[in-house]
């Protein structure tokens, strides 16, 4: 890997949505990590048109009640979600079990990057709303955590 590249992907990741950032390539591994309450999500551009309907089913898809002690873990990024580190392997989480802040709950691949998604918060999984190897969308309910 150049060192531009390096550069430009640090850069990007710098202003993207995302807590740990991997990239692996022959004999090249960049690893990047920052805490999470330096990121914030980055809203999509839209036209006028694309912005009427998308309030429209962001606020059906909000008005889903939820209690004061549940958290909804959204996708960061639109791409492919694994509920598992590989293949055949067990999952990260699994409906009822605990978790802690910082934990892997799953991982969405975009671009071919390995995004790890972690646990805001100490609590229990309640629901995983996302198909495991099944696309995700910005912004879609992957989990529902009920708060500790």
């Amino acid at each position: 890997m150049k060192k531009n590249e390096v550069i430009e992907l640090a850069q990007w990741f710098s202003v993207s949505s995302l807590s740990r950032f991997v990239w692996k390539e022959e004999n090249s591994l960049l690893e990047l990590e920052k805490p999470l309450e330096q990121f914030s999500i980055a809203q999509p551009i839209r036209t006028e048109e694309d912005n009427k309907e998308t309030a429209y089913s962001k606020e059906k898809e909000h008005e889903e009640k939820v209690k004061e002690n549940e958290f909804i873990l959204r996708a960061p990024v639109v791409g492919t979600f694994y509920a598992s580190p590989a293949p055949g392997e067990n999952p990260f989480v699994t409906v009822g079990q605990k978790v802690s802040k910082g934990q892997i709950l799953c991982i969405v691949e975009a671009m071919k990057l390995l995004n790890e998604i972690t646990s805001p918060v100490d609590g229990t999984i309640k629901e995983i709303c996302a198909e495991n190897e099944g696309m995700v969308e910005f912004d879609q309910k992957m989990m529902l955590i009920e708060v500790d």
